[in-house]
């Protein structure tokens, strides 16, 4: 399971303050109060996301996923009020064997990208 949780005091100038952050396999390209899980990993049948948002005004969200060849699998628009966590099964019984992205934008910024395999 990959999570990312919003740090507030943040000691670092840069503004990316997330813990439990997977560099490898992960890339924060804004800055924002949202936490995201996305489970299980690796998965066979289903993947789940759940998305906290912290602080955002705008509730609306797009959550993406595409192959690692970057051809568009998914998408959904999905909706989570401030202060709420929203939780999203998708059905991935379907795909091939693989690599496969997620991505969480609004407002054309993708917020967080993560990895997920599928065998």
């Amino acid at each position: 399971m990959i999570t990312h949780k919003w740090v507030e005091d943040n000691p670092d100038s840069s503004g990316v303050a997330f813990q439990d952050f997977v560099p490898d396999t992960t890339t924060i390209i804004d800055t924002v109060h949202i936490n995201t899980i996305l489970y299980p990993n690796p998965t066979s049948n289903l993947i789940t996301l759940d998305i906290t948002n912290k602080d955002l005004t705008s509730p609306t969200f797009t959550h993406q996923i595409t192959d690692m060849y970057g051809t568009l699998k998914e998408t959904h628009t999905i909706t989570v009020p401030n202060g709420t966590t929203g939780h999203y099964t998708y059905d991935v019984s379907a795909y091939t064997a693989g690599v496969y992205f997620h991505y969480v934008l609004q407002n054309s910024k993708v917020y967080v990208s993560d990895i997920f395999i599928k065998y």
